[in-house]
């Protein structure tokens, strides 16, 4: 959970230099998710393109890692399954 908030605090905040980049899953957010009354502005308390709720709701329903944008798509550092360990006692 905490890799997508932070996808969407970055990505989507409105003064973020690479906004452009997000614009297009912005407008599909928007179009498809997110409150008609939600109106993002860089001086007020909606910082953001699009709320974190609508933003979760879009996630949830793609529900594909194959169609998310690599910086919400999930991932594992590693697995102790794979490493070989000696115990000694």
């Amino acid at each position: 959970m905490s890799r997508l908030l932070s996808a969407w605090n970055q990505k989507f905040d409105v003064g973020y230099d690479g906004v452009d980049q997000y614009l297009k899953y912005a407008a599909k957010i928007q179009q498809e998710f997110e409150n008609p009354d939600y109106k993002p502005t860089s001086a007020g308390n909606e910082t953001h393109l699009v709320s974190l709720a609508a933003f979760l709701d879009y996630v949830a329903f793609v529900a594909n890692n194959e169609m998310y944008n690599e910086h919400w798509k999930r991932y594992n550092y590693f697995s102790y399954l794979v490493i070989t360990y000696n115990l000694y006692c």
